[in-house]
C-alpha cells in the first residue's frame, strides 16, 4: 500500500516500497513525526517553511540522505550537517530516494 500523509504546511511523506520519503520538512511541520522511520528527505527550496535547517541537522547525522537545491545543501553544511549524506539536485536531474523515482523540475528557488 502507498500512502501520502500531510505533516503540516508543505511537509508531506510518501510511504510504500522501500520506506518513507519526506518532502519539505519545514518549520511549520510536525518534523519529529514526519521523519520518524523515514528513509530519505527531499527539499524543493530554501524557504524556512520548506526546510527547518537546525532541526534537520541532528537527523541527518544518523545517515538520513537528503536531496535539495545547492542553497539548501550549503545551509545544512554551514549548520553542521555531514555533507556525505547531502545531494545537490538541479532541474532535469532524476534520482531514486527511498524507492521513489523523482524527476527534478524548476530551479529550486522562488
Amino acid at each position: 500500500m502507498r500512502t501520502l500523509t500531510l505533516w503540516g504546511h508543505a511537509c508531506v511523506r510518501l510511504d510504500g516500497g522501500d520506506g518513507g520519503l519526506v518532502i519539505d520538512p519545514g518549520s511549520f511541520s510536525d518534523l519529529a513525526s514526519a521523519l520518524d522511520g523515514a528513509r530519505a528527505v527531499l527539499v524543493t527550496h530554501e524557504h524556512g517553511d520548506h526546510v527547518a535547517v537546525d532541526a534537520l541537522v541532528s537527523r541527518l547525522g544518523v545517515g538520513l540522505p537528503l536531496w535539495g537545491p545547492e542553497a539548501v545543501v550549503e545551509a545544512l553544511v554551514r549548520a553542521g550537517a555531514d555533507p556525505e549524506h547531502l545531494h545537490v539536485v538541479r532541474a532535469g536531474d532524476e534520482l531514486v530516494a527511498a524507492g521513489w523515482h523523482v524527476r527534478v523540475l524548476g530551479s529550486g528557488t522562488r
